[in-house]
């Protein structure tokens, strides 16, 4: 029996088996990339260079942290949001790998530019975020207020914003 895309067709449990390395092999470049965005986050000292954006509408331009665990978290989360950009690629590969032998050779072509094409606007979308809509943000909403409340941003609270913001502008 031939499969839709051509090929010879698998069995169920193949199918399973195949679904399974590619989860694994996925999970591990998520797993290197958390690595990599561990080390880029402690060596780069990417918590400075990311709170810089809110440093002047803080007292001292500090981020406040109130709980003990709160920068390990912001840490862990940082190289976790790091390392999933870092891997998207290998894990964009290993669904395309599962998916692309049932397809046909037109809808390859297809797939794989806008593939492509999905990780260029990506890209671009954290970039808008980040150099864009959050300085523009940060004023607006300081100034939304007005003089009646006091800006105190906690680390936590400000690293969940920002990485909600890019992560979100990249994928929209």
């Amino acid at each position: 029996m031939m499969a839709l895309g051509g090929g010879p067709e698998m069995p169920f449990l193949d199918h399973l088996e195949e679904l399974r390395w590619r989860l694994l092999r996925a999970v591990g470049a998520v797993l290197v990339g958390m690595i990599v965005g561990l080390v880029a986050v402690l060596k780069m000292n990417m918590i400075a260079v990311l709170s810089a954006a809110a440093s002047p509408f803080l007292p001292d331009g500090k981020l406040i942290v109130t709980h003990p665990t709160d920068t390990l978290s912001i840490v862990m989360m940082l190289a976790f949001a790091i390392g999933l950009v870092l891997a998207s690629p290998v894990v964009l590969y290993q669904i395309w790998s599962f998916v692309a032998p049932a397809l046909f050779p037109k809808e390859k072509r297809i797939g794989m530019a806008v593939l492509a094409g999905g990780m260029v606007l990506f890209v671009l979308g954290v970039c808008l975020a980040y150099f864009l809509v959050l300085p523009a943000s940060l004023p607006f909403l300081v100034a939304i207020g007005g003089d009646a409340l006091a800006t105190f941003y906690t680390a936590r609270e400000y690293f969940s914003f920002v990485v909600t913001l890019c992560l979100t502008f990249g994928i929209a």
